[in-house]
């Protein structure tokens, strides 16, 4: 291992074998109590297959591909996908096929890799560091209430971060060794084929060791992904869905091309609004997203708080960052500086893009907060990094309570009728897709905000949402008819359903109101021919 500075140990180097045995099951001990925490709250907040499409999406593929097909078969002509990489759903798949079609099963399957990842920092840590920056960051990282949604839910989130961290975990092992060189680079790659933000993750490792001078572990890391993750990539750019906010090649189209954001549609050139952009991105992060994922007190309606935090994080984080890129763990600094990198130039800030990174920036921001204790109290050099962890870790436990709450409340069992599943908005919109699979034929076309999601719950067939939009209101009832849409469901308030609101508008005497789920869901009907409802029933769900 590369030798570099440390922060130094809170361990008795004068104590004898057995008595450093003790200690080291000890905090072992500890770190799997904490891991235990997390994987009993994630289990309790698992997430209920409702309105999100994500989940719904990532099921349906993994359905597919069992079939040994990559298709979304929720839609009509079952296009082949192009948005998600494969590696999560075909994990899905796998599990599927081992232990049969219940949720719960791949539930608790990403439930133990987020409790990995959680471990795999933890071991990094300690083995670089200490044992006691080690239970730091993994206490912080066990109770964040973001965390633990993720590893509760059908989301690539937890995978990503499991394949990430053992990618660096190898990185901090032994770094040198061509098996720890070899698996970290798998599992880099593995990590860009679960979420395609983890091209960052095989930049920084090709970087560093450009840097480093290992040339040989660059060109090969390199060229293998470019043929593996680039194969990938090639398909999204050549996907006719590109769709901007459906697909990571529509959004990066517009970070490329023309802006789009009527903030930056008022820059003088396009660099000024991408000037403009990272501005914003970069405010946003540190004094809104950052605080809130981290789950950093804050006292609401005042700036205060706000910019004790900016300085506090700032400080620490810069001091972190360089005590770890003096460390043998620098390929964690290279990593941060990319990803980041790569969020402050995207069209909008994604305050969950963060998740993934979570326990890394921990990590930087208490390594920090324990270096600048050993400048200002060389006697208990921990104590700034341990006030944190109690602050950060207490905080998120106030937060947590009232989500854990309401997740022990739901009734499983009777999900639509048990008031702690889900809020009144989703349970009338999954009460719809109820409604559609029980009272229409298998053959019936629908139209929705939320393709994956509806067509999850109703088992019907729909027509993708950009196809019908076009250029708004002109001719598209005409489109709906060509597409052999019969039904619109209304109710999820996404930004699609607005765009699809306001073109279906001007029209609305086209359409006839077929069941309404208060208190803001409704099945509509494609009126045939030039018929239309004198009553104008629909024309309020579009208002």
């Amino acid at each position: 291992m590369r030798s570099g500075t440390r922060i130094p140990s809170t361990a008795d180097d004068s104590l004898d074998p057995a008595a450093s045995a003790r200690a080291g099951n000890l905090v072992w001990a500890a770190a799997f109590a904490l891991t235990l925490v997390h994987i009993v709250l994630a289990w309790l907040l698992r997430n209920q297959i409702g309105m999100g499409n994500d989940d719904a999406i990532y099921l349906q593929l993994s359905h597919s591909l069992r079939s040994l097909s990559y298709r979304e078969e929720f839609l009509v002509g079952a296009p082949w996908h192009s948005q998600y990489p494969p590696i999560y759903p075909l994990f899905l798949a796998l599990v599927s096929t081992i232990t049969g079609d219940a949720v719960e099963v791949p539930l608790a399957a990403t439930v133990l890799l987020s409790a990995g990842a959680l471990l795999l920092v933890f071991d990094a840590v300690r083995r670089v560091w200490s044992p006691m920056l080690a239970l730091m960051v993994l206490a912080v990282s066990a109770v964040n209430l973001f965390l633990l949604e993720n590893a509760g839910g059908i989301a690539s989130e937890a995978p990503y971060m499991a394949l990430s961290a053992l990618s660096l975990w190898f990185m901090a092992r032994r770094p040198d060794t061509k098996i720890s060189v070899g698996m970290a680079g798998a599992a880099a790659i593995a990590a860009a084929l679960t979420r395609s933000v983890g091209v960052m993750l095989v930049a920084a490792l090709v970087l560093l060791w450009l840097v480093e001078h290992h040339y040989r572990r660059a060109l090969i890391l390199g060229a293998t992904a470019a043929l593996l993750i680039g194969s990938w990539l090639a398909w999204t750019l050549v996907s006719p869905d590109k769709e901007a906010g459906r697909s990571y090649v529509g959004d990066a189209s517009q970070i490329i091309g023309k802006p789009a954001k009527s903030f930056e549609k008022n820059a003088s050139s396009i660099s000024g609004a991408h000037l403009a952009r990272f501005k914003r991105n970069t405010r946003d992060y540190l004094t809104a997203s950052l605080p809130f994922r981290m789950q950093v007190p804050t006292i609401s309606g005042t700036l205060v708080d706000n910019i004790i935090w900016l300085l506090l994080f700032a400080a620490c984080s810069v001091l972190g960052a360089i005590m770890i890129w003096l460390s043998a763990w620098r390929s964690v600094v290279v990593y941060l500086l990319l990803y980041m990198g790569l969020l402050v130039v995207w069209l909008w800030p994604v305050a969950r893009f963060l998740d993934p990174i979570l326990p890394f920036v921990f990590l930087t921001l208490l390594t920090g907060a324990g270096t600048l204790g050993k400048r200002l109290f060389p006697l208990a050099s921990w104590v700034p990094a341990l006030a944190l962890t109690l602050i950060i870790t207490a905080s998120s436990l106030v937060q947590l309570a009232p989500v854990l709450a309401s997740a022990v409340s739901c009734d499983r069992l009777a999900r639509l009728q048990s008031t702690g599943c889900f809020n009144p908005q989703e349970r009338a919109w999954l009460t719809a897709a109820l409604y559609a699979r029980e009272r229409t034929p298998a053959d019936t076309r629908f139209l929705s905000s939320k393709e994956g999601a509806f067509g999850y719950h109703s088992d019907r067939k729909l027509v993708a949402i950009g196809s019908v939009l076009g250029d708004g209101s002109v001719s598209i009832i005409g489109r709906m008819k060509d597409a052999n849409v019969s039904y619109i469901v209304i109710g999820t308030g996404t930004g699609r359903e607005d765009d699809l609101r306001k073109a279906l508008f001007p029209v609305c005497d086209r359409l006839q109101v077929v069941q309404v789920f208060p208190p803001q869901a409704a099945i509509l009907k494609v009126l045939p021919g030039s018929q239309t409802d004198h009553a104008r029933s629909a024309c309020p769900f579009l208002a």
